[in-house]
């Protein structure tokens, strides 16, 4: 079954992490969340989540965090390894559920949207 837990080494905490995908990754446009995604050299996948205050308030904002970091805790084998994604929620996205949020986040790697 794999490792599933989600160590610190495979989030992004450093803005100048953040700031890198941004520059040198690829956009990807889902209806409540916007993806950015550049291969990394380390091996594994890594995720970043940016939840900006137009969401809603701390308690919405962390409520997502937390969804968004288990659906990729529970899915990581199915992302392509070597990555950084950093996923930015739109405002709507405070009311989605656990499945809702699962099905956008996944269909960029069921889409094949990846770009090596």
């Amino acid at each position: 079954m794999g490792d599933e837990s989600l160590s610190k080494r495979e989030r992004l905490l450093k803005g100048w992490e953040f700031k890198g995908v941004f520059d040198k990754g690829w956009r990807i446009d889902k209806r409540f969340f916007v993806i950015y995604v550049v291969k990394n050299l380390l091996g594994f996948t890594r995720i970043g989540l940016s939840i900006p205050k137009k969401v809603g308030t701390a308690v919405k904002r962390n409520r997502i965090k937390r969804i968004l970091r288990e659906v990729f805790r529970r899915n990581k084998e199915r992302f392509l390894k070597s990555h950084d994604i950093v996923v930015v929620a739109k405002k709507g996205a405070e009311g989605l559920s656990f499945r809702e949020a699962e099905e956008i986040f996944l269909s960029i790697s069921k889409d094949n949207q990846y770009r090596e």
